[in-house]
């Protein structure tokens, strides 16, 4: 997805969040020869299918699994390694959420390339492995599960049927021309997201090879503590040591900025800067709230009818995760007068 290059040489693209909506799909394709076979195979333009969520963060599903990115950290060669598609008709704001929910809660989903080659080869039987993904799938399947359909068959979509959709359109000129800091920051590595991934890939990993049993999603977790309550301390251990209980302690050193109204007058000096980001940031905090309290209510509901360590620590977790979301909303504000 990363299609990055020396920048002294050639100009670099980014996708321009100012043409960007929630649930917006973007293709990509690169000059990998993976991506080469994909195109081949599917005959089409693209190899690979991303579902935008708002705020610069994406989600798709590649041979890492289901995954969130930042599309701040996508870079490409050319216009022509990327496409935006939007539903030509209006979505309604609660079913742009149930789209994303239904993205979000794929995260940590294994890849499955036997049925993506099946899609591809176009021999589309009944679905076979229902708790895996693959990129046009997960697109597919999110807007299907809501009540749209985009393709004819969700379940064994392929990036170039998703491109010829009739209920899609095109966004005219979605990308522009990376700045140099900005292609340095897509560049950056061991990033928050890097290790969230990591950290999340260790919980699933871990308890998968502790119970035995296929869970594939955080969103399968919380049945699996209640069904397997004897490994709680196990389990509880396991989220420790994945750091994952501990990565709003990065992104506060990272960005201290972004939680102290002071040091983001410091940090950008720009006041037309300043008031974008926050009229921006407000926008999506408020999505990153909504997702943070509907989790803690699924928490706070299993440990209703089994109070568990492993319950706890997440608890404490997302109500400490409410309260940062509570500060940075209180600096986008401001930022935005």
């Amino acid at each position: 997805m990363n299609n990055s290059i020396n920048s002294e040489f050639k100009d670099q693209y980014l996708l321009d969040d100012n043409k960007l909506k929630p649930c917006d799909i973007i293709l990509t394709t690169t000059t990998q020869k993976v991506s080469k076979l994909i195109r081949i195979a599917t005959g089409g333009e693209y190899s690979h299918a991303i579902l935008y969520v708002g705020g610069h963060s994406c989600i798709d599903s590649t041979t890492n699994g289901v995954q969130a990115h930042n599309i701040q950290r996508m870079l490409f060669d050319s216009p022509e390694f990327c496409k935006v598609l939007r539903y030509k008709d209006s979505i309604e704001p609660k079913s742009i959420e149930s789209i994303i929910d239904f993205a979000r809660a794929k995260v940590g989903t294994a890849y499955s390339v036997p049925e993506a080659i099946q899609a591809g080869i176009k021999i589309k039987d009944d679905i076979k492995e229902r708790n895996r993904q693959f990129c046009s799938r997960l697109v597919a399947q999110a807007y299907h599960n809501n009540g749209f359909d985009i393709v004819k068959n969700p379940n064994y979509s392929t990036p170039e049927e998703i491109n010829k959709s009739d209920k899609l359109i095109e966004i005219e000129n979605a990308l522009r021309i990376a700045h140099p800091e900005e292609v340095k920051l897509a560049l950056e590595t061991n990033t928050i997201l890097e290790k969230q991934e990591n950290s999340q890939n260790f919980i699933l990993e871990s308890t998968r090879k502790l119970l035995g049993v296929d869970i594939q999603t955080f969103e399968q977790v919380g049945g699996i503590v209640l069904m397997f309550s004897a490994f709680d301390d196990e389990i509880c251990r396991i989220f420790k040591e994945s750091g994952f209980l501990d990565l709003w302690k990065h992104d506060l050193e990272v960005n201290p900025w972004f939680y102290d109204y002071d040091k983001f007058l410091e940090h950008f000096k720009n006041s037309s800067q300043r008031k974008d980001i926050g009229q921006k940031q407000s926008v999506s905090e408020l999505e990153t709230k909504r997702r943070f309290e509907t989790t803690l209510k699924t928490l706070k509901n299993g440990d209703s009818k089994m109070p568990l360590k492993t319950f706890k620590i997440q608890i404490e977790l997302y109500e400490k995760l409410i309260e940062l979301s509570n500060i940075r909303a209180n600096v986008w504000e401001q930022a935005k007068k």
